[in-house]
């Protein structure tokens, strides 16, 4: 790599690049001794990883050098770094602004010339050095529940409790036929609806649409308006008065046909 990219950017930091522009495994485990070499961890002293799913931070080879070198590695659930993740609730987003104003500025200075790949580092850092500060890493993990340990910092959220919910048995379809799903998402404090929308598995066929009868739940209820129900509600078959209520979500309406008749 040419070390002209380098020009003007943050200090300490590590400079890689990729075939197609994306991090992958081999960046990850050159950015973990980068990270082991900042951190200094210590059979007495590891220091905990808190990181999210990405494919590249799993692999056999990271594994082996995190267990070797006193790093603890701890995966976030999917679909919950925006509310879990320290970086994106309190640095991510402060940067990109202070980097858009950084664009701005040097579009002036320059009399908008466009800015090269040999800028950014240099832009980059601008923006760097105004929003990488203690306070806002601290606010990060507070703001995370991760430190102070905020076990109900979900609920301040407004995130999604799961429950166990039995699937009631569908007239027709063999017992073993039917889908095995554990959990559904709800909330407290909710109100219910006449009827709700999950989908049901494939095991009938195409996704389905089912409306959940109001008697089939006690308090707390269903909650469908958070994002985190999106990815945990459970996909189940409910009753209504012991029929099936299975609908094709894709199902379309019947046209009308429309007959013009000449006023002559």
């Amino acid at each position: 790599m040419t070390p002209n990219l380098q020009v003007n950017g943050p200090h300490g930091a590590l400079y890689c690049l990729s075939n197609n522009g994306w991090t992958n495994s081999e960046l990850f485990l050159e950015w973990l001794a980068h990270f082991k070499k900042h951190s200094h961890p210590t059979p007495e002293d590891p220091v905990l990883l808190i990181l999210d799913n990405h494919n590249s931070h799993i692999s056999i080879p990271a594994y082996k050098f995190c267990k070797d070198s006193n790093i603890h590695m701890i995966s976030l659930p999917p679909h919950t770094s925006h509310r879990l993740q320290p970086l994106d609730l309190t640095f991510f987003g402060p940067l990109k602004n202070a980097l858009y104003r950084e664009y701005d500025l040097h579009l002036m200075r320059s009399g908008h010339e466009k800015i090269t790949e040999y800028d950014v580092a240099g832009l980059l850092n601008q923006a760097f050095i105004k929003v990488a500060t203690m306070s806002n890493a601290a606010s990060g993990f507070r703001s995370a529940g991760i430190f102070p340990f905020n076990p109900d910092k979900f609920f301040d959220n407004g995130m999604a409790e799961m429950r166990d919910l039995p699937i009631p048995p569908v007239e027709g379809v063999p017992e073993h036929e039917m889908p095995t799903p554990t959990r559904i998402t709800v909330c407290p404090e909710k109100t219910l609806p006449s009827t709700s929308q999950v989908s049901t598995p494939s095991t009938f066929g195409s996704p389905q649409s089912t409306a959940i009868a109001p008697s089939l739940f006690d308090d707390p209820l269903p909650c469908t308006s958070t994002k985190a129900s999106n990815s945990f509600l459970a996909y189940a078959p409910f009753l209504s008065s012991n029929k099936k209520v299975y609908k094709p979500a894709n199902q379309k309406k019947p046209r009308e046909k429309t007959t013009f008749r000449n006023s002559n």
